[in-house]
């Protein structure tokens, strides 16, 4: 036990340690610290405790009720789709012409569906949502490493890497897909493929840069843009305005976590760091890098598509913002062009990045429209069925039924495609609970169906069965992402 003597006497060295005219609550700058890049940086005057004394233990604000649902509703999509994957690789294991079919599909639903799902919740409680030097997959699985750091604005940046001889990736859309896979398999050149989302401070990257190799798509440079959030601070109180990490991608494999189809990096990303600094270097004079050493301790480790990474800790910080036009030496892709060029092709993706900013804002996100089209196809086909069974009576006999048990099924139906269609309006003007009453509708859905599958015997053999119950499966899965969430603001 510590008495009050032993502190008295714990202070007095202290303070006898310390700088005239310190107290025992104040510290002055390390070695270390007088040599960090940002020239001029606050240190604080004071410890933000006393000595002996234990830091208060913040506790987190207690679930809502909706909170609580909606997780719910997204460990149940998880169950859902497993459930499915089985059911199609059980019948992929008959005999049959379509056995292709059937593994093909469960290989799909297993690694784009329920592989990442299974990642999405067993890492939201174990891997750590502040900075630790990692970027995170859409799994939230730890990802490629944060190995540079930089000053000045989004538009000195732009220029550098321009210069340089980078090319701005291309946003993933479902044109830029086609073409990488196009690209990838015909092994033609695409300068501006687009690269996988990772995140940092909660959001993907702003943007990505990257250097084709020997017009190989498969073989490339890259490397992704954050903004640091207002007032952020590196450990150690640095000032920096952007953090990024760059990679090399060697090959195009399958992912050893979820066996997606992506590209595999070289482990020595070391050499890609500073690959990035020396081109930026070369191409602009008037720029200046200071390292900041063990900025986290040397490792190695896996990236989310579990390729192996090492690295020696150190994060250079390029200082952009001594970026000029008239200290700029043009790679030699731009040599024979005027400077003006770069001028213009930063006014373009200027231009770019508004465009994407607006878009963003107004458009809801891929996950979220790809689940509204599903659900409004599955309305559409409640509506039809419904209306059928209620204007012919023929198929009452078939059915086994009174008339008037089919006609009332029938009005059912279409009254479950209105509450569908209302919900999905409702979903689209950001209303959480008709997001929930929603998910509650589509799983209910797939319940009966699941449910088939065990009373009726081939029912879950049927192409119908399979093609309504993954589009349901794949209407919850796309309605409980991230993205989803956030567009009607619960996180």
């Amino acid at each position: 036990m510590t008495t009050s003597e032993d502190k008295s006497a714990l202070n007095t060295e202290v303070k006898e340690l310390l700088p005239e005219g310190a107290d025992s609550g104040a510290h002055t700058a390390t070695k270390d610290q007088e040599h960090t890049p940002q020239k001029g940086a606050e240190v604080s005057e004071h410890l933000p405790f006393e000595l002996g004394q234990k830091l208060g233990y913040h506790r987190s604000a207690p679930l809502s009720l909706y909170q609580i649902i909606d997780y719910i509703f997204v460990v149940i999509a998880a169950v859902l789709t497993v459930r499915l994957a089985w059911i199609l690789l059980k019948h992929g294991f008959q005999f049959s012409l379509v056995i292709l079919i059937y593994l093909t599909f469960f290989w799909v639903l297993l690694a784009y569906l329920a592989l990442p799902r299974l990642h999405q919740i067993m890492s939201s409680l174990y891997v750590p949502d502040y900075y630790i030097g990692r970027s995170k997959t859409g799994d939230g699985i730890l990802g490629d490493p944060v190995n540079l750091a930089w000053l000045g604005e989004e538009e000195d940046i732009h220029l550098a890497m321009q210069a340089a001889g980078w090319t701005l990736a291309d946003e993933i859309t479902l044109s830029s897909s086609w073409k990488i896979i196009f690209a990838s398999v015909f092994k033609r050149s695409y300068p501006a493929a687009p690269v996988s989302p990772l995140y940092l401070f909660g959001r993907k990257q702003d943007f990505a840069y990257q250097q084709e190799v020997d017009g190989n798509p498969s073989q490339r440079h890259h490397v992704r843009f954050w903004k640091v959030p207002e007032g952020w601070k590196l450990p150690g109180g640095i000032q920096v305005d952007w953090l990024a990490a760059a990679t090399f991608d060697k090959a195009v494999g399958l992912s050893l976590f979820t066996l997606q189809i992506t590209h595999k990096i070289d482990e020595n990303i070391d050499i890609e760091r500073d690959h990035v600094v020396d081109t930026v270097r070369e191409a602009c004079t008037s720029v200046e890098v200071e390292v900041i050493p063990d900025a986290t301790s040397a490792y190695h480790s896996r990236n989310g598509g579990g390729d192996r990474v090492q690295t020696d800790g150190s994060l250079p910080v390029i200082e952009a913002n001594l970026v000029s036009e008239e200290h700029i030496n043009p790679h030699e892709n731009l040599a024979l062009q005027h400077k003006g060029y770069l001028r213009s092709s930063r006014e373009q993706t200027e231009k770019k990045m508004k465009r994407r900013l607006l878009r963003d804002r107004e458009v809801p996100a891929t996950s979220l429209a790809c689940g509204i089209t599903l659900t409004a196809l599955h309305a559409l086909e409640l509506a039809v069925v419904g209306y059928i069974l209620a204007t012919n009576p023929k198929y009452a006999v078939e059915l086994g039924f009174s008339f008037y048990q089919t006609r009332l099924a029938g009005y059912g139906f279409m009254a479950l495609a209105v509450l569908l269609t209302a919900l999905i309006v409702g979903t689209l003007f950001h209303q959480k609970w008709m997001r929930l009453g929603l998910l509650l509708v589509l799983t209910a859905t797939v319940f009966v169906r699941m449910m088939e599958s065990l009373g009726i015997e081939g029912a879950s053999g049927t192409p119908l069965w399979i093609t309504s119950t993954t589009l349901s499966v794949l209407a919850i899965l796309a309605i409980t992402s991230p993205a989803a969430r956030r567009w009607v603001k619960v996180e």
